[in-house]
């Protein structure tokens, strides 16, 4: 369904994500960044550029690796990760922003939920979370193991005291992929602190 190898090529120089430049409004420090699903590595450029001294980079395509050997990177800020996000080590209260553009719903529906509890967990008090959702008309959620959520489950988990709730924001259109292909987009946005 996917030719991830193509999709990190393709999309290794694009713009980072406008939901991630807006997160990082709210992020007080720039020391440690996790970024999820990170593909073409535009949005780790950015944060790299940004002056995060610490980024950790889980991807579970192998090419991720090449493509960050591209970074001007020569303190070694950018570790790769390459395994599923079930397989990562989520360190208690270490990142000061977690970000996850159009990953998570990968983890598939058994699995996003455990994800997101360990992902809230490795946030620190007053760390941002920047990430995507998919919806239930979102294409590739049609007969796969990707995770479709409704707005009330992502407001659910979000919206009470655990969070500090920023944006919630909601994409329904057709448009092209990465590779080219059109298809019916149906997309969560968020940015919320840990509180």
């Amino acid at each position: 369904m996917h030719n991830w190898p193509l999709y990190i090529q393709r999309t290794k120089t694009k713009e980072p994500s406008p939901l991630l430049k807006e997160a990082l409004t709210h992020i007080v420090k720039l020391q440690r960044a996790l970024d999820l699903g990170a593909g073409g590595l535009a949005d780790t450029r950015y944060l790299l550029e940004r002056g995060f001294e610490s980024i950790d980079v889980v991807d579970i395509e192998p090419t991720v690796q090449e493509v960050a050997e591209e970074l001007h990177d020569p303190e070694g800020v950018v570790k790769i990760h390459i395994c599923t996000f079930n397989n990562f080590e989520f360190k208690e209260s270490a990142y000061d922003l977690v970000n996850a553009q159009n990953a998570l719903p990968f983890a598939g529906p058994e699995n996003i939920w455990q994800v997101m509890d360990l992902l809230e967990g490795s946030l620190k008090p007053g760390g941002v979370f920047c990430g995507t959702f998919f919806g239930p008309e979102e294409e590739w959620t049609r007969g796969s193991q990707i995770a479709s959520l409704t707005l009330e489950q992502v407001q659910n988990f979000f919206d009470n005291e655990r969070w500090i709730l920023h944006k919630i924001h909601e994409d329904r259109s057709v448009r092209k992929t990465a590779a080219g292909n059109e298809k019916q987009w149906h997309i969560f946005g968020v940015i919320a602190t840990r509180a």
